[in-house]
Parts: C-alpha cells; structure tokens; sequence
C-alpha cells in the first residue's frame, strides 16, 4: 500500500486504504441504503452513526454529490489507475474527506498526520 501511495498521484489511493482498513477490521461502511436495505434509489448522504449511505428518503450527516466516485472503493490498484482533473478533483476531496471521518469515527479520534498524503 506504501508503494501504490508513493508511486500514484490519484486523490483516490489513500480512501481506498482506509476503505480496505476499515473492513478488514469488520467495521466498513455499508454502501447501500442502511435503513431502507436497497441500492435503486441515489444514494444522497454519508452518516457512520448510522453506519454508512442513506437514499433520499433516508438521509442524514454529511451529503455525497454525485460527482464523489469511488465511495465504496477499497481496492487500491483501482485507485491508482483513476486519473483526475478539472471538476472531477472536489468529488475525489470529498471521498477523502468521508473515508477520513470513517476511520477517526472508530479510532474515536482525529488523524493529525493524514494532510502527509494530501496532493494538490
């Protein structure tokens, strides 16, 4: 992993790391609808409280724009060949972001050194 994050310059390594951790340790969240149990509708919210997304009708913390991809990405080598530019950079910040607020969710702390592996 130390590898793929030194050798790609693709904002989507790091999540997929954390996205991995966090099943390896049984506690991944879930990418479906947590309370309605269904994947159809548009996933619209991010809340680990509740233990992963929420559709429309369901939704609550943080929101997930449509331009997020790779929410539920864990696999690194995929993230490695995602390349970004222009617009696509703010969906691949906030996939960071919520990947970030899932591990410190059950760390039950605040990562100080997870700005080492942001890239500009």
């Amino acid at each position: 992993m130390l590898r793929t994050i030194s050798t790609s310059d693709s904002p989507l390594v790091v999540p997929a790391f954390f996205w991995k951790l966090l099943a390896h340790e049984g506690v991944r969240p879930r990418t479906r609808c947590v309370r309605a149990l269904w994947r159809d509708g548009a996933l619209v919210s991010f809340d680990m409280d509740h233990g992963g997304v929420l559709c429309r009708s369901c939704r609550s913390g943080a929101p997930i724009s449509a331009a997020a991809p790779g929410i539920d990405a864990d696999d690194p080598r995929w993230a490695a060949q995602r390349r970004v530019g222009g617009a696509g950079i703010a969906g691949h910040h906030e996939v960071n972001n919520h990947a970030t607020r899932a591990v410190e969710h059950h760390i039950e702390r605040r990562l100080r050194s997870v700005a080492v592996f942001e890239r500009h």
